[in-house]
């Protein structure tokens, strides 16, 4: 693990730091390769993000990591929302209200950013790594679970 960032896998008072990156959870797997492999991407760009800042990158490369992750965080909602549609979940319109939820606060983080602060950085990441994995572990669980239900049981 790189020196600028505490270790995910510490014991729990090491992890006081609002930048502790996140460490992949199997448990948030949803049996969908796309999303599973969206996560992933979602949890390594929160890493790259906190990673960046606890090292005191430049603000152009922060915003670079920042720039990219919004964007795919606004892209992951879409493609999980869509899927929803399409396999007929029934909890989707509380998941996407869900969705806007944190995507109308990660915009006003990232506008604040824009307009010259760094002071809600930390929040953001904080923000991020907490939503993200309260997000899988709940609703993307109960899709996770929808899917699982309607592959129905495996054939031999």
């Amino acid at each position: 693990m790189n020196d600028c960032l505490p270790n995910p896998l510490a014991p729990s008072p090491a992890r006081t730091s609002r930048l502790t990156p996140l460490a992949w959870d199997p448990a948030w797997e949803t049996g969908d390769p796309r999303l599973d492999s969206q996560h992933k991407a979602l949890v390594t760009g929160v890493n790259r993000l906190a990673f960046a800042i606890a090292c005191g990158q430049t603000q152009e490369e922060v915003w670079r990591i920042l720039s990219f992750l919004i964007v795919y965080v606004h892209t992951h909602f879409r493609t999980e929302e869509n899927l929803m549609a399409e396999k007929g979940f029934p909890e989707l319109a509380a998941h996407a209200d869900e969705h806007e939820r944190a995507r109308a606060y990660l915009d006003r983080l990232v506008n604040t950013y824009r307009a010259g602060s760094t002071s809600d950085l930390e929040e953001l990441v904080s923000f991020l790594a907490a939503w993200l994995t309260e997000h899988f572990l709940g609703t993307d669980r109960a899709f996770a679970q929808h899917l699982q239900d309607e592959a129905g049981p495996l054939r031999p």
